[in-house]
C-alpha cells in the first residue's frame, strides 16, 4: 500500500463485533516525519536512525520510499528462486509503486500538500540494513528492509546501531 492509498483508508467501525475498540490515531513526530519527507524528495539521501516502536528497538539507515521499493523489487526478484513469470510480476508490481516517490531532487517545501503534483501525504517510514532489537532476546534479526506506519513511532534518535552506511543493493 503506498503512502497515497493508507492515507485514504477509513477507520473501521467499533460496532462490529469481532474487532476491539477504535484507539485514537495520534499524530506523528512532527521533526521525525519532515525528514522522511526530505528523504522521500531528494533520492539517494540516508542516515542512521533508531526508531522505538511498542518495546522494540528498530534501527538501520531512513531511505526514500523509491530507495525502499527498488531494494525490495531486487531481493524478491533478482535475488528469487521463484519462475521468470513470477519474478517479471513483483518486479511490475514494485516498479509501480516505486513511481510514487520522485526519482530526481525536488525541493522540500512546507506547503507541498497545497502545491499541484506534490507527493502524497507521509505515512510511512522506511529503513534499509535494518536490525530489529526485541526485549529480552539474545539476538537481532537479520539486517534487511523495514516499513513502518509513522504514527506507531515511539521515539527516536538520530544514528544507529552497526556499520554507518554499508553498500547499497541499488545505486541512488
Amino acid at each position: 500500500m503506498t503512502d497515497a492509498e493508507a492515507s485514504q483508508v477509513e477507520p473501521e467501525s467499533a460496532e462490529e463485533p469481532d474487532r476491539l475498540p477504535d484507539h485514537p490515531v495520534r499524530p506523528p513526530d512532527p521533526v521525525l516525519e519532515y525528514l522522511v519527507r526530505v528523504v522521500n524528495q531528494i533520492p539517494g539521501l540516508e542516515f542512521g536512525v533508531t526508531l522505538y516502536v511498542g518495546g522494540c528497538i528498530i534501527s538501520g539507515l531512513l531511505v526514500g520510499g523509491r530507495s525502499y521499493f527498488d531494494s525490495l523489487r531486487a531481493n524478491l526478484v533478482d535475488g528469487s528462486d521463484e519462475s521468470e513469470p513470477i519474478r517479471e510480476a513483483f518486479r511490475e508490481v514494485f516498479e509501480q509503486v516505486a513511481k510514487v516517490y520522485p526519482a530526481e531532487m525536488r525541493p522540500v517545501s512546507e506547503d507541498d500538500e497545497a502545491d499541484e503534483g506534490a507527493e502524497p501525504p507521509t505515512v510511512f517510514v522506511h529503513l534499509r540494513a535494518t536490525t530489529v532489537h526485541l526485549p529480552g532476546a539474545a539476538s537481532v534479526l537479520e539486517p534487511g528492509l523495514w516499513r513502518g506506519r509513522l504514527e506507531s513511532v515511539d521515539g527516536w534518535t538520530l544514528g544507529n546501531f552497526g556499520p554507518k552506511r554499508p553498500p547499497s543493493v541499488v545505486d541512488p
